[in-house]
Order: structure tokens, then sequence, then C-alpha cells
């Protein structure tokens, strides 16, 4: 009984996936997770702090008052992007197009 359900199910899943269609075939969507052993020790440069694409977003991992950021809160990407004091990492980033 139990693989028949689980045939039902299947099938109905592949079903509906034959119905999705994408809206924008343009509209992509990237994401770069960086680990805590990647927090980079680069000094941060004025020139990696200016004319930063808004649309390149980082998700504040902890809180951060000197900066005035909060966990949990998508900011642009400008450094630092990891923690408060860290320099240069891959950040957690989120780039549509």
């Amino acid at each position: 009984m139990k693989q028949i359900l689980s045939g039902f199910l299947l099938i109905g899943l592949f079903v509906l996936n034959l119905n999705a269609v994408a809206q924008d075939k343009n509209f992509y969507i990237f994401l770069c997770f960086g680990q805590s052993n990647m927090e980079g020790n680069a000094k941060i440069e004025p020139q990696d702090t200016v004319n930063v694409n808004p649309r390149f977003q980082v998700m504040e991992a902890v809180d951060c008052p000197a900066i005035n950021r909060t966990k949990g809160t998508w900011y642009t990407a400008v450094p630092p992007l990891c923690r408060c004091k860290t320099g240069l990492t891959p950040p957690i980033i989120l780039a549509v197009n």
C-alpha cells in the first residue's frame, strides 16, 4: 500500500513540475555561501567600499552595532561582509539580474 501511495505521489509531483514555467527567462539569482574558515584578513581599502551596486546584497550573520547592522537583515554588500571586524571575505550574496 505504501508503495502505491508513494508512486502516486511521485507521479503527481512530476505532473505538477511539467506545468512549471519561468516567468522571465532573463531573471537570475546567484547565491555565494562562504564558510567561517574563509573569513578574510585582507585589509579593506577605500576602493572596496565605493560604487557597490545595490543589487549585490549580504545578509548580516551577527549584530554589528558599530556599523549599524542587525543579524538576519539584508544590506548592500559593502565590506566587512562576514563579521564586524573581518577583512575582505567571500560573502553570502544574492545578485539578481
